[in-house]
């Protein structure tokens, strides 16, 4: 983390991937890599990395917040609304409403898929924007 937050991007991807040769079956630090490689525009090692921490645990909101991500910043609004759903649908997020750390990460999927949705009108067919709204709103509860 100090690599990361003093800039030196290589380093800190270096450490996590001996950190993973540690550990391999430790979703938490695939997901910590995947963030380390997309914050580099890596968006298919990202998404390879995101990919092999929701196979270890299918329950990880922040493997799905992530998917969506790369599918935002490959301009997939529907594919991305549809990760970010699953994200919403993760019992850390939904099983625990009052705890903190659920309720903001629930609020920034919720803004996240609500940019999604608004990009996807605007650049989709409205067809398939149609319905990823529908099926995000009745997921979510949001109008």
């Amino acid at each position: 983390m100090v690599y990361y937050q003093s800039g030196k991007f290589d380093e800190a991807v270096q450490q996590m991937q001996k950190a993973l040769e540690l550990d391999p079956n430790d979703a938490r630090r695939s997901t910590c890599s995947a963030r380390l490689t997309y914050s580099q525009q890596k968006l298919d090692e990202a998404e390879k990395a995101f990919n092999n921490a929701v196979e270890l645990k299918p329950d990880l909101a922040a493997a799905y917040t992530g998917l969506g991500n790369v599918q935002l910043a490959r301009k997939n609004y529907a594919d991305a609304i549809k990760m970010l759903q699953k994200a919403t649908g993760c019992s850390r997020i939904k099983l625990k409403p009052g705890w903190p750390w659920g309720k903001r990460m629930r609020r920034r999927v919720t803004r996240r898929g609500e940019y999604c949705l608004s990009k996807c009108q605007q650049t989709s067919s409205p067809a398939r924007c149609n319905r990823a709204a529908s099926s995000w709103h009745a997921s979510t509860g949001t109008p």
